[in-house]
């Protein structure tokens, strides 16, 4: 049940009856207990011009009753306004995430680890990041002195001894300059053509002679000897010299990637010369295509012949201390495949795009009329199709896989 009191304010009266009447009923409310109504209910403390809602319960005979607060007027809403100041300091502030790792600009301030990359290597985008570092060329300009200082950075950085003022920045610029220069087993100086860094602008004219137009017998054998001979260099400056292994290992892969390529690569320009069904102009771009082929063979039978052996033996499996467990064949398998994978896909931007782009640059009119300036632009567009292709396929697989 809801009781509602109304209480309103008193009216002046000028009758005398009247004010003698109010007095004593003054007189009597003052001797009146003020908590107690007639009723023995909690009375209400009366407030003019006021409504004031009592809830009363009934428990048994008694009655209890409970006042409803006055409703609170509305706070006002704090000011949107913000200063300039507080503006900016919120913007530079670093966001952290619940481990510390602050998050704004995360690639270029996370804080620095010994041997492991800034980019998160569990996604595509952090590991094309991380090799975009591995293969950049700007490394192989870096002096004999410029590389001793980085050296000793990062070994005072594992001694704990670091001059006061150095930044994470520093550190992770240092160990990209030696991880590109150092061979991380033998802590030797890898040849400037065959670091990964130098991949890219050792390796473009060679990728340059193989999509060259009108090749003989004996220009499609050295081309793809010349290819298949770097790629071996650079396998073989970048293994893995933890775990030794016999040096006819790799003149087996050389010699069978070498194969392979040119009896691929001969044999399909001799069945093109032999077809009837082509013009000139469409018999001359199929042969453009032809090294993508003999190229691709010549890496997969490189892969088989290098590590054959694992298919028998197994791969080494971690646990996520990085402490090994055992061997695993069916991981080796996965590997292999992933690898094989990886170098189907490298050559296949490098010698697919370059004709393609080609075939359309060159009917433009001032590529018909400088004929010179041929050359150089099929030079720059291996170049571009040879500096995307690297990192992307490089990047497909992660380096160790769950």
């Amino acid at each position: 049940m809801q009781l509602l009191v109304l209480c309103f304010p008193k009216r002046r009266s000028t009758c005398p009856d009247l004010l003698q009447k109010g007095q004593e009923r003054q007189t009597q409310k003052k001797n009146r207990d003020p908590t107690k109504g007639h009723d023995g209910v909690l009375s209400l403390m009366t407030l003019p011009s006021i409504l004031t809602v009592v809830e009363v319960v009934h428990s048994g005979d008694a009655a209890v009753g409970a006042v409803l607060p006055k409703e609170e007027e509305p706070r006002p809403r704090p000011s949107t306004k913000r200063s300039r100041e507080a503006d900016t300091e919120e913007e530079q502030r670093p966001y952290k995430s619940h481990d510390g790792v602050t998050l704004k600009n995360m690639s270029e301030h996370q804080s620095f680890q010994f041997g492991k990359s800034r980019f998160n290597q569990n996604t595509l985008f952090g590991r094309f990041r991380h090799f975009l570092d591995v293969i950049d060329p700007s490394t192989l300009f870096v002096t004999e002195r410029r590389l001793q200082e980085c050296v000793a950075l990062l070994d005072r950085f594992k001694q704990g001894t670091l001059p006061p003022g150095v930044t994470d920045a520093q550190l992770w610029k240092a160990q990209k300059v030696k991880q590109a220069i150092i061979h991380p087993d033998t802590g030797e100086k890898i040849l400037m053509p065959f670091r990964m860094s130098g991949y890219i602008p050792f390796g473009t004219p060679v990728v340059v002679g193989l999509l060259l137009p009108n090749q003989t017998l004996a220009s499609t054998i050295f081309w793809q000897s010349l290819n298949q001979s770097h790629n071996a260099c650079v396998n073989f400056c970048n293994r893995n010299a933890s775990k030794p292994a016999p040096a006819s290992r790799f003149v087996l892969g050389f010699l069978g990637a070498v194969t392979s390529a040119v009896s691929i690569a001969v044999g399909l320009n001799v069945l093109l010369q032999k077809a009837n069904g082509f013009s000139p102009t469409t018999r001359l771009l199929v042969q453009r295509f032809i090294p993508f082929p003999a190229v691709a063979s010549a890496n997969v039978c490189n892969v088989l012949l290098m590590r054959h052996s694992e298919l028998s033996e197994g791969i080494s499996v971690l646990d996520d201390q990085g402490d090994v467990v055992g061997t695993s064949r069916v991981a080796a398998r996965h590997a292999l495949l992933e690898t094989a994978l990886t170098r189907v896909v490298l050559p296949m931007p490098i010698l697919l795009l370059p004709p393609l782009i080609m075939s359309m640059l060159e009917k433009l009119p001032v590529l018909q009329r400088q004929r010179g300036l041929v050359l150089p632009v099929h030079s720059l567009v291996c170049l571009a199709a040879f500096g995307l292709a690297l990192p992307l396929a490089i990047s497909l697989f992660p380096q160790m896989s769950q």
